[in-house]
C-alpha cells in the first residue's frame, strides 16, 4: 500500500526496505534459524553464549510456563484466546544488550501446530533508575511499568506485550521476540 502510494523512486525503494526488515521479523522467517528437530523434538538451537539451555532446562520450562500463564492474564481477551491457541515447546536462556546485564532474559518456543511458530521473548524488569529522584511507580509491578510506558510512546505496540510475576514476586514483561 506504502510502496504504491510512494511519489518518488526514492520512496518506493524505501518502503520497500521498510516492509523487507518487517518481514524479516516475523516468527516464520525468525524460526527455522532459531529452531531445530533433535531427536524428534523440535527446541531452541544453543548459540553459546548468547542462547543456550541451562543445566536445569526442564524446571525452567515449567516455572515458564507457569509465568505464561499468569502473564496471559494481563492480556485483552481476544489477545488471550489465540494464546490459548500455543503451548511452549522449549525454553533458552537469552543473553541481551547492556541495558540489560544482569537481568533474567529467555525465549519460549511455543507452537499452536506443526507450521504455527510464535516466539516470545521474556525480560526481568527492575525499579527505574529514576526512582531515586522522582519516587516509587505507581505501578506495584515493574513489569506493567515497562508495558504500560511502551504502549504509551509507540501508537502500534506489540500485541503480545504484557506483564508477570515469578514466584519469588520478581516483575517480567513478555513480547514477541525479534532478532
Amino acid at each position: 500500500m506504502f510502496i504504491d502510494a510512494a511519489r518518488t523512486a526514492t520512496g518506493r525503494r524505501r518502503w520497500q526496505r521498510v516492509e523487507e526488515k518487517a518481514r524479516l521479523q516475523t516468527a516464520e522467517h525468525i524460526f527455522p534459524k532459531i529452531a531445530d528437530v533433535e531427536n524428534g523434538r523440535t527446541r531452541i538451537v544453543d548459540h553459546p553464549p548468547l542462547v543456550y539451555h541451562p543445566r536445569q532446562s526442564d524446571f525452567i520450562q515449567k516455572r515458564v510456563t507457569q509465568m505464561f500463564h499468569r502473564y496471559r492474564q494481563s492480556m485483552p481477551e481476544e489477545r488471550r484466546i489465540i494464546l490459548d491457541r500455543y503451548h511452549i515447546i522449549d525454553v533458552a536462556r537469552k543473553v541481551v544488550g547492556i541495558g540489560s546485564v544482569g537481568t533474567r532474559c529467555a525465549v519460549a518456543l511455543l507452537l499452536a501446530g506443526e507450521h504455527d511458530p510464535m516466539l516470545l521473548q521474556f525480560k526481568e524488569a527492575l525499579p527505574s533508575v529514576l526512582e531515586p529522584y522522582f519516587g516509587t511507580s505507581r505501578y506495584a509491578n515493574h513489569g506493567e511499568r515497562v508495558v504500560t510506558g511502551q504502549r504509551m510512546l509507540q501508537s502500534a505496540s506489540d500485541v503480545f506485550l504484557g506483564w508477570t510475576l515469578d514466584e519469588q514476586g520478581r516483575s517480567y514483561y513478555f513480547r514477541c521476540f525479534a532478532t
